[in-house]
């Protein structure tokens, strides 16, 4: 018969801590730009979201955290993506 067996606590601890040390290298891309000030501060935000975000790590669906472009509060230019909005500001000052 095949059976189900429970992970053990062992297993269960290992799994933890991969899916901890995975919200932690997300955490890492997601913080790195100077826009989060200093490193401390940088480190201090990806330890917030490592704790929050380890067992689930999808996005909320809140309009802070969406695609700009489906949001319906931005209009125009604001709809634009960071790496556009980057673009079109390099084309101004050339």
């Amino acid at each position: 018969m095949n059976q189900k067996t429970h992970p053990t606590r062992a297993e269960t601890r290992h799994e933890s801590a991969r899916a901890k040390a995975r919200a932690a290298r997300i955490a890492k891309l997601q913080f790195f730009s100077d826009l989060y000030g200093s490193e401390q501060n940088r480190e201090e935000n990806q330890k917030v979201f490592t704790q929050k975000h380890w067992q689930n790590r999808k996005r909320c669906s809140c309009q802070m955290c969406r695609n700009p472009r489906h949001s319906i509060h931005y209009k125009g230019a604001e709809k634009l993506t960071m790496q556009e909005r980057k673009a079109q500001a390099a084309e101004i000052e050339v």
